[in-house]
């Protein structure tokens, strides 16, 4: 068991250095609630972007939703802000293929320089 001294002291450490929210739940189970969150999100993005559901891109974006959900993007709020904030999810386009795609955030970022 961590003490109490011990535990604060290592938040204060993640506080000072910027990461306190920055949690990983890399062995959650998700449920049928959680699961809804993700396909909410996961629905309205390939509305917006047209994409059918069996898609392999689809695949990929619930994959990448999985992972953001257990980052700590508990809600439908917190998940859909923060996928507007992930490259490849943020800046898909489907008429350009996906080596534009990677293309233009290697170019945005300076990535692979």
């Amino acid at each position: 068991m961590i003490a109490a001294s011990t535990y604060r002291s290592a938040v204060q450490v993640r506080q000072r250095i910027g990461c306190a929210k920055m949690t990983f739940h890399l062995n959650m189970t998700l449920g049928s609630e959680e699961l809804t969150v993700i396909e909410e999100v996961l629905g309205e993005w390939c509305a917006e972007h047209g994409i059918n559901h069996s898609s392999p891109d689809t695949s990929i974006a619930g994959a990448v939703l999985v992972a953001l959900f257990k980052e700590g993007n508990f809600t439908a709020p917190a998940l859909r802000r923060a996928a507007s904030q992930h490259k490849w999810l943020a800046h898909y386009n489907p008429e350009a293929g996906e080596t534009a795609v990677v293309s233009d955030v290697f170019a945005k970022t300076g990535a692979g320089r």
